[in-house]
């Protein structure tokens, strides 16, 4: 077995959540070989996962660009991307020749679209992990920067082309169909009091971890930590060797003590509110004094996981900067270590990577079902009755009555995520809609959009009222949505049953979809079992009067 990491070097937290998968897999199967694509330091897997791990030093995205663990910089940011995307094809059929020659079976992805891209140039199944996606946190930034929209766009477009979606708690953004699981971490590899033993730390004397998540910080407070000499501090720092001031232990990134170990060894946590540092004190049951960045969209969320599943309390920067956190030092250290605040799920995560390296084929997930749940199909049925009035009046006032009804009931999980996630669809396709009262370029915003359901109601109104072969092709376009609306749902069966009709159906009438300029893509997305939809585009006003 061959499986392909592609990892965010974005801090550490995505390496970490990684390397916590790729842990997993290597205990469920320990010839497992993992090849990791990232710009994070080999060093950095190497010491979490037993056995050869092959690197290869590549930016797999952008992320933020940080000036400090708590300010962004988002004019560096834009331009990072501007080079990044396109993705250059000629690199992506490079890397995915390289993984097919040395056998790979799956592609997992930490965010990075450019695993993706390989994925599907491979035609290797693609699994995202996220518990935030870059198009989601730049969304706050397009205000100010409008610049960030297009990457959005980018983004989205390589996200919804994975196979596999596995969403981790504390998630921003939920979206029906994915795999939720709890937060993973890496496990430590020795004892508390083996730790402790190593750092000098005798009998009860407290320890507190200070971590910024990876990103270099200049921690001005540190001569105050002399003023608590009955506490011993542990501060990883972009330092090259170690460093002992007194009751201070400043430690390299890498050094000789793994990070986990530091942390199950730690009577208090004190830094960068991140989802690695989150989900290994959760596991650890260490008290967490975290500080809340002003510039993240993730914050939120994390925070709201951290107040109701971990003990500690929450810190702003300025308090953190200014070192008006140590008056609460004393009570977080009485705290002590206590159970684990949840589970780590990183085995359940490398059980769905293995399942699908070996099948080839992706777990099929049943959050959202309107063809078994009754209650599931009425909501379906409502809304996209409402986005299907709306698309067709130019205004967004019927789905915002349906939305704002159907969140008044009591709902499951995967109803709300499937509420929120069509809410946003919808939103993107009226942001983009203009005045046109042809079917076909409302209907391409639908179908872009991944509103399948969608744009079949759409299209069967002027379904209804064509005649002759103008009907007959409307009729594939509505067979065709209705593939992949069942590939979406993982009803394979029903998909390929009804994928060849569709498919001799739009072919026998081609030149009367002149709309539509990329129809061989649909064709071929048709033709193939299990394809992921194409984006279709709106033939030229040119190429449709030449087909007349």
């Amino acid at each position: 077995m061959h499986i392909a990491f592609f990892v965010s070097a974005h801090g550490f937290g995505h390496g970490a959540r990684a390397a916590a998968v790729m842990t997993a897999v290597r205990a469920r199967m320990p010839g497992c070989r993992i090849e990791v694509f990232s710009r994070l330091p080999e060093w950095f897997f190497n010491e979490a996962i037993d056995g050869p791990v092959l690197c290869h030093l590549l930016d797999t995205d952008v992320g933020v660009v940080q000036k400090t663990p708590f300010v962004s910089d988002l004019d560096a940011t834009l331009a990072r991307l501007s080079t990044f995307f396109p993705l250059l094809e000629s690199q992506v059929r490079d890397i995915a020749d390289g993984l097919l020659s040395r056998g790979c079976r799956a592609v997992v992805c930490d965010i990075s679209a450019l695993g993706v891209a390989v994925a599907r140039t491979a035609k290797l199944p693609a699994i995202l992990i996220e518990n935030f996606t870059w198009d989601w946190l730049y969304a706050p930034h397009a205000v100010a920067h409008p610049d960030f929209r297009s990457f959005m766009g980018c983004f989205d477009h390589w996200y919804r082309q994975a196979d596999m979606h596995i969403q981790t708690d504390p998630v921003c953004r939920p979206v029906p169909g994915t795999v939720r699981l709890g937060p993973m971490s890496r496990p430590a590899k020795q004892g508390r009091a083996a730790t402790r033993r190593r750092l000098g730390i005798k009998g009860a004397r407290p320890l507190v971890l200070l971590t910024m998540g990876g990103v270099t910080s200049r921690q001005q407070h540190l001569e105050r930590l002399w003023t608590f000499p009955h506490i011993t501090f542990v501060v990883p720092h972009d330092v090259p060797v170690p460093d002992c001031r007194n009751n201070i232990i400043i430690l390299p990134h890498h050094s000789a003590f793994y990070h986990p170990d530091l942390v199950h060894a730690a009577d208090l946590v004190v830094g960068k509110l991140g989802y690695s540092t989150l989900a290994e004190v959760g596991h650890a049951g260490v008290p967490f004094g975290y500080v809340l960045r002003n510039d993240s969209a993730e914050s939120g969320p994390l925070a709201a996981y951290a107040e109701k599943h971990v003990r500690g309390r929450s810190f702003s920067e300025e308090a953190y900067d200014s070192g008006q956190w140590l008056t609460a030092l004393e009570e977080l250290c009485g705290l002590g270590p206590g159970a684990p605040a949840f589970e780590n799920d990183a085995e359940a995560a490398a059980t769905f990577v293995l399942s699908v390296a070996e099948t080839g084929h992706p777990v099929p997930i049943r959050t959202f079902d309107p063809f078994g749940n009754r209650t599931d199909r009425d909501i379906r049925n409502s809304l996209s009755s409402a986005i299907v009035e709306a698309v067709r009046t130019g205004t967004p006032a019927p789905v915002d009555r349906v939305l704002h009804s159907l969140f008044r009931r009591s709902l499951t999980p995967g109803q709300e995520a499937y509420l929120e996630d069509r809410g946003r669809r919808s939103d993107r396709v009226f942001s983009r809609m203009d005045d046109q009262a042809q079917p076909f370029p409302r209907f391409l915003l639908l179908w872009n959009e991944g509103l399948f359901f969608e744009g079949h109601e759409y299209l069967e109104g002027f379904w209804m009222a064509a005649e002759g072969q103008k009907k007959r092709a409307l009729q594939g376009l509505i067979k065709a949505a209705g593939v992949f609306v069942h590939r979406a749902l993982g009803r394979s069966r029903n998909a390929e049953r009804l994928a060849p009709k569709a498919l001799a159906v739009i072919r026998a009438h081609r030149e009367h979809l002149e709309g539509i300029g990329n129809i061989d893509r649909l064709e071929a997305a048709l033709e193939t079992p299990g394809e992921k939809p194409p984006e279709l585009t709106e033939a030229p006003l040119e190429k449709r009067k030449r087909k007349r």
